[in-house]
């Protein structure tokens, strides 16, 4: 094996990574929404929104 060369993983491994970032995924929303309380506001709202804004002052 040549220096510098790589071995791809595994099926499983890549399967158990995946998962594992998920997971991690999955706790950090879950933290973003206990600290601004309640769920993530709709993105296209919020685009209207500043749309709005910027609009009006220009």
């Amino acid at each position: 094996m040549a220096l510098g060369k790589k071995i791809a993983p595994s099926r499983e491994e890549r399967v158990r990574r995946g998962i594992e970032i998920l997971e991690k995924a999955g706790r950090l929303r879950a933290e973003i929404r206990r600290k601004i309380g309640g769920d993530f506001p709709d993105s296209a709202e919020v685009i209207r929104e500043i749309r709005e804004e910027r609009d009006a002052d220009g």
